[in-house]
């Protein structure tokens, strides 16, 4: 019989948060390989497209709008912020539960369809930052003649 000592992350939880996080890092699903990220935490984002435009909405309760940086360049939208502590730090407090991220935060979103720059519109409302980027208008395309 062996006797086999596993150490395992005192928050499950967290465990598979990063490995979830370096999984998609790695599928490009989340940012591309090797963009730095020193964050704290990882908000939450929904993606989906309509006929026009595409939209991002991120999870952002908590976090004052000053806070958020929104930037597009090429096909990445990049998402970059700060939530600050719940419990300012030196109170004496014990907790028995904690789930909330704070700190710095990063999502890099690869958007898959062209989209006009220009017609970038962000919203942020109770928690919830919105982004909406028009489509370009994709060409007809152009056709070709075949010689002998």
């Amino acid at each position: 019989m062996y006797i086999i000592k596993v150490r395992t992350d005192r928050n499950l939880r967290s465990l598979i948060r990063n490995m979830t996080r370096i999984r998609d890092e790695m599928m490009h699903l989340t940012r591309p390989v090797l963009s730095p990220s020193h964050a704290g935490w990882t908000p939450d984002a929904d993606i989906y497209e309509t006929d026009q435009d595409v939209i991002v909405v991120v999870n952002l309760a908590g976090v004052q709008k000053e806070d958020i940086e929104v930037s597009y360049h090429e096909n990445l939208l990049r998402v970059v912020g700060n939530r600050a502590r719940v419990i300012p730090e030196g109170e004496n407090a014990h907790f028995h539960h904690m789930e909330i991220g704070n700190g710095e935060f990063e999502r890099v979103f690869r958007i898959p369809v062209a989209i006009d720059a220009d017609l970038i519109r962000a919203t942020y409302v109770d928690g919830l930052l919105t982004v909406n980027m028009r489509k370009r208008p994709v060409n007809g395309g152009v056709q070709v003649n075949l010689r002998s």
